[in-house]
C-alpha cells in the first residue's frame, strides 16, 4: 500500500468505529457497569473480530459466506444471548461499590473479550464494511503480507483508540457515582442498553 492508500484505509477505520451501533453500545453499558477496565477488555475481542474479518475479506469473497454462512445465526444468538444475561444480572441484582464490581469483573476477562469477539462476527454493520465498503476502497485481493501488516496495525491504533476512548469516558462517568442510589440508576441504564443491543442483534 502507498501513503494515499494507508490514509484512507485509516480515515475508513476511524468511521467505522466512531459511528454508534451494536458495539460502541455494548462497550458504553459494559463500561457503565463495571468500569474501564472489563470494558476493555470487552474492546480487545472486538479487536480480533475486525482482524478476522479482515482475514476473510483477504482471503475472497466466497471463503467470507462459507465461513459465515452456515454458522451466522448460531454466532449471532450465542452473542445476543449473552448481552442480555449481562443486562439482566445487573437489572435484577442489588448495586454493589465501584470497586467490587470491577474486581469481580476481573475474573471475567475471558468472558468480556469472547462476548466483543462474538458481536463482531454478528455485527451487520462491520460485516457491510469488511464485505463490501473495504474492498471497494483496496483491492484486498492483491493485499502483500507487509499491506495485512499494516491494515492489521491500523485496526489495532485507529479502531481500538476509538472504541477504547468511548469505554474510559464512560468508565469516568461511573467513578463520579459512589452514592449506592446512582450506581442502582447506572446499572439499570447498562442493564437495559445491554439487553436492548442483545435483542437487536438476535433480531435484525
Amino acid at each position: 500500500m502507498n501513503t494515499t492508500s494507508i490514509i484512507s484505509l485509516a480515515i475508513a477505520f476511524f468511521v467505522l468505529a466512531i459511528t454508534p451501533g451494536p458495539g460502541v453500545l455494548a462497550i458504553v453499558g459494559r463500561s457503565l457497569s463495571s468500569g474501564f477496565r472489563p470494558a476493555a477488555f470487552f474492546v480487545l475481542g472486538i479487536l480480533f473480530g475486525d482482524l478476522f474479518f479482515l482475514t476473510l475479506a483477504i482471503l475472497g469473497m466466497g471463503v467470507v459466506a462459507t465461513a459465515m454462512g452456515k454458522y451466522f445465526i448460531i454466532i449471532k444468538i450465542l452473542s445476543g444471548g449473552y448481552l442480555i444475561y449481562m443486562g439482566a444480572k445487573l437489572l435484577l441484582h442489588p448495586p454493589s461499590s465501584v470497586n467490587v464490581v470491577i474486581q469481580k469483573d476481573d475474573e471475567q476477562t475471558f468472558k468480556n473479550t469472547i462476548s466483543g469477539f462474538g458481536l463482531t462476527l454478528s455485527n451487520p454493520k462491520t460485516i457491510l464494511f469488511y464485505v463490501s465498503i473495504l474492498p471497494s476502497l483496496l483491492n484486498v485481493a492483491a493485499f502483500s503480507i507487509d499491506d495485512f501488516i499494516i491494515a492489521s496495525v491500523e485496526i489495532m491504533v485507529v479502531i481500538g483508540s476509538v472504541l477504547l476512548g468511548y469505554a474510559y469516558l464512560t468508565g469516568l462517568v461511573r467513578k463520579f457515582f459512589s452514592n449506592p442510589k446512582y450506581i442502582r440508576r447506572l446499572n439499570r441504564t447498562s442493564g437495559v442498553i445491554l439487553t436492548l443491543v442483545g435483542i437487536v442483534v438476535i433480531i435484525k
